[in-house]
């Protein structure tokens, strides 16, 4: 997932003949290939879907199409540590999934920074200001490497009018 930890080890139900390619073998083939890079982009990102369905008690209690066109929406998004997403006070660029890694939640009073709590593996963020067309009262920033999935706020209109969704991310708003 680009993190450099292995997540997953797969075995074989019976005999098949594997390819291994290296890194740098792959990134050659997406530079010099237009065609395997989008097959291979495609990949990586039914890959990450696939891993955020098996890991949300979110998407869990969500009807299955729903799911799958929140999901054809979204675009993968990595980020080293220490990176800000959302700036406290400002715009949110739309609704967060989080696959890997975790997110420190803080807000600044009178120039003294304090830490709220945390988001990891399965977490969803940035809702609040799009649900109340509201600035951000946090600061949403990278523990260590992250990989998340980010639903475009210009998507989320259409989305957030599905009461069944949109009544769950109230209830995640609620419990924090």
């Amino acid at each position: 997932l680009g993190d450099g930890v292995r997540h997953l080890t797969a075995r074989a139900a019976r005999p098949v003949t594997a390819l291994v390619l290296g890194k740098s073998e792959v990134r050659e083939l997406m530079r010099r290939d237009r065609e395997a890079n989008r097959a291979i982009r495609r990949a990586y990102r039914d890959r990450l879907q696939a891993l955020f369905i098996a890991i949300s008690p979110l998407l869990a209690a969500l009807d299955p199409g729903l799911v799958q066109r929140l999901l054809a929406a979204t675009k993968p998004v990595g980020l080293m540590a220490q990176r800000v997403v959302i700036e406290q006070g400002g715009e949110s660029p739309g609704l967060f999934f989080v696959l890997l890694g975790r997110l420190e939640v803080s807000k600044e009073v009178r120039g003294k920074r304090s830490v709220l709590g945390y988001l990891e593996d399965g977490d969803c963020f940035g809702h609040r200001p799009l649900i109340e067309a509201r600035a951000g009262e946090h600061t949403i920033r990278s523990c260590g490497f992250v990989q998340l999935l980010l639903l475009p706020a210009a998507e989320c209109g259409s989305f957030l009018q599905e009461e069944h969704l949109r009544g769950l991310l109230a209830e995640q708003l609620e419990a924090r």
